[in-house]
């Protein structure tokens, strides 16, 4: 550990402040993505800062989707989509939300997520697209459209969803 980070430090003193990039991660709290930031800006000097790491999402994919509000997911026997996060770790007023609406209210969850989330074992459906592919597999679900797998979903997974 010692090593690297003074093979760092050493690398970002040999260079410009515009060669040097931080990349955090989407996962990161806002906290943590403001503490990168000020790193990168106030000590390196570099404006190159990215935390978008894992969204996986275009911005176009989700502005084409229809706006709603929480009142209107919960409401009883309502589906609802939940794409690439872990509610219970990023959003727990949310997440206690949506499972009372799923367990109480009969709400069904559809969820498309790289990895298991706090919903996962109260979820109707549970897709595992590959990172960077959820897109695809949002699209194949609009539009009715799969080939034989797409992001790492089989064709009769997302079937089960637009069914």
């Amino acid at each position: 550990m010692e090593y690297g980070s003074r093979y760092d430090s050493k690398a970002i003193q040999n260079s410009t402040p515009n060669r040097v990039a931080f990349v955090g991660g989407s996962r990161l709290t806002n906290e943590s993505q403001y503490a990168w930031t000020k790193l990168a800006k106030g000590l390196i000097g570099t404006d190159h800062v990215d935390a978008t790491l894992g969204d996986d999402l275009p911005a176009h994919v989700l502005l084409g989707l229809p706006k709603t509000t929480i009142n209107e997911i919960c409401s009883p026997n309502s589906t609802i989509l939940l794409i690439g996060s872990d509610l219970k770790e990023e959003y727990g007023t949310l997440y206690i939300r949506l499972r009372d609406a799923i367990t109480n209210m009969g709400a069904k969850l559809i969820e498309l997520t790289p990895i298991e989330t706090g919903l996962s074992n109260i979820a109707s459906i549970s897709l595992r697209p590959r990172p960077g592919e959820i897109a695809k597999v949002i699209n194949s679900i609009l539009t009715g459209e799969a080939p034989v797998e797409i992001g790492g979903v089989s064709k009769e997974s997302i079937k089960l969803v637009t069914s």
